[in-house]
């Protein structure tokens, strides 16, 4: 497990602690703590974009590492960020990839 992984985990936690702490309040006084309340919003929030950006990068770091799998007799020396093209010992190739698979690869210049 990787550090962001755990500190996820550890936020997520504390999100549940908040509910939880929201609950007790709502129960014994029929009134949330204004405090606890707002934690528990911008834990949601930043739970929501946290993890969308640990899902977005490991979906890119999957398809990174099929572009050097499918490349793997040829050197890489360069991946464009879009994972459109890759530049090798044999040429410059345009490639798609999707879900950690090379769909295409066509060389374009050698």
């Amino acid at each position: 497990m990787d550090g962001s992984l755990a500190f996820l985990l550890l936020m997520a936690i504390g999100f549940v602690a908040t509910l939880m702490r929201n609950y007790k309040d709502w129960k014994s006084s029929g009134r949330i703590n204004s405090i606890y309340g707002v934690a528990t919003v911008f834990l949601a929030i930043f739970l929501l974009f946290a993890g969308n950006q640990y899902m977005k990068h490991k979906e890119f770091e999957n398809n990174l590492d099929a572009v050097y799998q499918y490349f793997s007799e040829e050197d890489v020396h360069y991946v464009s960020l879009d994972l459109t093209e890759v530049e090798t010992d044999a040429g410059t190739y345009k490639i798609e990839v999707d879900q950690g698979l090379v769909m295409k690869a066509k060389l374009i210049k050698k």
